[in-house]
């Protein structure tokens, strides 16, 4: 086997306006955010490879780009792509002096995605099957439903989801109780019982709110109640799950494995959803995965589904994919949606993941 190893590297933060990621025109589809912080980080090989990961957030991405730099990087130059995992469990054991999560998790996740492109490229496979590939694509779920869309484009937004072939899709609650029925009922009249709906409140409910809308969702044969309440509250989560059959999902909140243990073992959750751009990248995601496995529980992802739908085709526990056309218009080759409304990876090697830089360079900072 070539010992390819780490010879420069590369991050670039760019500060990208809606306009530019996200494919629809305003005033349709409103999102609460303005812009995304987007951090590359690219790794160079010996043998010539490029490896590309990345990271995103709302307006964090200097401190990221930083770390990067000035501690990530560095430690990276003479190490061998052929095993990231091991790479990983030396560098975290310093990133984690500053302090859990944050900063440090989102430069440690951009890092490891890059090796792990890197060393499935120098494998000739796509990621996938570098890790065991399970299957060859995964369902995916309809997201991104914002609380601020207008009902028209509320409902046109799961028509065009549903004409795609997925039978299930996720809307954002958490406004009055009267505004969340009546987006529910309009949903449910709309499309009929065999759509599978989910809910995510965004941690906008205390915990007696949380309690008090429960019925409502039941109700409606709500099939998923996602981050209900502060995402850290792992009792809070356990109390909600016991009083309800809607299974209660989380993680995209946290960044660390020692924060999934506590949540699992506190029987707070029964869909476990980690964020592969905060929980340390691929190889944090895929210990998360190892670890609802345990618990005998599914997983999911949270977004940046070019690098999610990987792992998720390479576990046993793969529950569906998260999918919304978030930065769609600046890569490349977005992920395409298959008649029957699943997603399938890249075949080339490495992640497939590759950025128009054309359109983000302007917007470098």
């Amino acid at each position: 086997m070539n010992d390819d190893r780490v010879v420069a590297f590369r991050a670039n933060c760019y500060q990208l306006p809606r306009e530019l990621w996200w494919p629809y025109e305003p005033p349709r589809r409103k999102l609460p955010m303005d812009e995304v912080s987007l951090v590359t980080f690219e790794v160079e090989t010996s043998s010539g490879i490029t490896g590309m990961g990345y990271t995103q957030n709302r307006g964090g991405g200097i401190p990221v780009q930083a770390a990067l730099d000035s501690i990530v990087g560095p430690q990276l130059i003479g190490r061998s792509t052929t095993h990231p995992n091991v790479v990983w469990d030396q560098l975290q054991p310093g990133l984690a002096r500053l302090g859990p999560g944050g900063v440090a998790a989102l430069a440690l996740s951009a890092a490891d995605i890059a090796m792990w492109d890197a060393s499935a490229i120098g494998a000739g496979l796509p990621l996938h099957e570098h890790l065991g590939s399970r299957r060859q694509s995964v369902p995916a779920y309809g997201s991104s439903f914002d609380r601020l869309y207008s009902d028209e484009d509320f409902l046109e937004t799961a028509a065009e989801y549903v004409g795609a072939g997925m039978t299930a899709v996720k809307m954002r609650v958490g406004l009055s109780s009267e505004r969340d029925r009546h987006r529910l009922q309009i949903l449910r009249d709309a499309s009929g019982r065999d759509l599978r709906i989910m809910v995510d409140a965004n941690s906008n409910w205390n915990l007696p709110e949380a309690l008090r809308r429960l019925p409502m969702l039941e109700e409606f044969e709500v099939d998923l109640l996602e981050e209900p309440i502060t995402p850290s509250d792992a009792d809070g989560f356990a109390e909600i799950q016991s009083h309800t059959t809607i299974p209660i999902a989380g993680g995209e909140n946290l960044y660390t494995t020692a924060e999934f243990v506590r949540f699992l073992h506190r029987g707070s959750l029964r869909l476990v959803q980690p964020d592969i751009g905060r929980i340390g990248g691929v190889t944090g995601w895929m210990r998360v995965a190892q670890l609802a496995e345990a618990y005998n529980l599914p997983i999911s992802a949270h977004l940046m589904q070019e690098v999610s739908v990987h792992v998720m085709c390479a576990v046993k526990n793969a529950w569906m994919l998260e999918y919304a056309p978030i930065l769609d218009p600046i890569f490349e080759t977005p992920l395409a949606i298959a008649p029957d409304g699943s997603v399938a990876p890249p075949t080339v090697p490495g992640t497939g993941v590759r950025f128009r830089k054309e359109l983000i360079e302007p917007y470098r900072i």
